[in-house]
């Protein structure tokens, strides 16, 4: 090997090396943040926001030593994806140590355990969350794809644990002041993030190892109404029809209808619409089955659906249509339909862009 390339191979295994000991020290760092939480350990926290300084140090020193390898070699190709993303990961690490900071300062004002009863939740979330991080780290530095694949599929269960503590500590009774619900929430809120940040360094190792960028977000929407048997199946087919590869539309009623409206075909006749599959549905099943909405769409004032934590809900004002069999009706619909067409374009291009 030539005395260039042989440089060239030492300075780009140092910055691997500087990223990997950030990725050791934050590691233990979140291991120590839950312990200390759950025990109730104010010293034990306190070294953990401590030792928060020296790996902010050395995000910076490897930060500055990667754009110092940029402008020393002038890297192309593999060499410079991988520089790129250790620079991003060393910013996600950092970030992954603030988290475990964060914990640790809700410790160190509760100076007691975490409730015997929330703990189990808690735990869950960080073994979740933590196992991701591992497993993210280790495809990150043995360019394992498959291991890679295996976390982005994995960040759906660490959002349910991060529910169902959730769901477990607004929702019990376990004589908690105010203050202290709010520093179990912010826990794990910052678990959950630890998974998140998991999610975008396996991204980062699809990126290195293949050169493979992150795919547009599939949104998934749905429209609820009362009925679920003229407005909301017609939203769904709007957006299905227009936004279909940038989305998954659904649609729901709180009180379903025994069938679609009898007018909802001849306006799908009309409008060119598809309405392959639909029928009322209750809103309820959907949740109960799994289905995590990004935004749910009300388009009856009178309702208020329930909604998950992952999910928005946002409240549209829709025309009126009259009833079956009165005058005027078709092009009620079909005003319905243009207002609805508006609103999920304005919708969709808040959430993915014009193009």
């Amino acid at each position: 090997m030539k005395h260039y390339e042989r440089r060239f191979q030492e300075d780009l295994d140092a910055l691997v090396a500087g990223v990997s000991e950030v990725a050791r020290l934050v590691t233990i760092a979140c291991h120590e943040a839950v312990a200390a939480a759950l025990a109730g350990d104010e010293g034990r926290a306190a070294q953990v926001i401590l030792g928060d300084n020296p790996i902010n140090r050395l995000v910076r020193k490897n930060d500055a030593a990667c754009h110092a390898f940029v402008a020393r070699h002038y890297p192309a190709a593999g060499p410079l994806r991988l520089v790129s993303s250790l620079l991003r990961v060393d910013v996600a690490l950092e970030r992954v140590g603030d988290y475990a900071v964060t914990i640790c300062r809700v410790a160190t004002q509760r100076k007691r355990p975490i409730p015997a009863e929330v703990a189990p939740a808690v735990r869950a979330l960080a073994t979740s969350a933590f196992d991701m991080l591992d497993m993210a780290l280790r495809a990150f530095l043995s360019r394992d794809e498959a291991l890679a694949r295996r976390t982005v599929g994995a960040a759906p269960a660490a959002d349910r644990a991060h529910d169902v503590a959730f769901e477990l500590i607004v929702g019990g009774d376990h004589g908690l002041s105010v203050r202290e619900v709010a520093g179990l929430l912010t826990i794990i809120a910052s678990l959950e993030r630890v998974s998140d940040q998991a999610k975008n360094l396996a991204e980062e190792s699809l990126f290195v190892a293949l050169g493979e960028t992150k795919q547009p977000k599939i949104w998934r929407v749905l429209f609820v109404d009362a009925a679920d048997a003229m407005v909301a199946p017609l939203a769904r087919a709007i957006a299905t029809k227009s936004w279909g590869e940038a989305g998954r539309f659904y649609s729901a009623g709180v009180r379903p209808a025994n069938e679609l409206d009898a007018d909802l075909d001849a306006a799908a006749d009309r409008l060119g619409l598809d309405l392959t599959g639909a029928m009322p549905r209750p809103v309820l099943p959907l949740d109960a089955a799994g289905t995590e909405h990004h935004v749910v769409v009300v388009l009856d004032p009178e309702i208020t659906p329930p909604t998950s934590f992952h999910s928005v809900r946002v409240r549209w004002e829709v025309p009126s249509v009259p009833s079956p069999g009165e005058p005027g009706r078709p092009a009620a619909i079909d005003a319905l339909a243009r207002d609805l067409a508006a609103q999920i374009n304005g919708l969709m291009h808040i959430l993915r862009g014009p193009n």
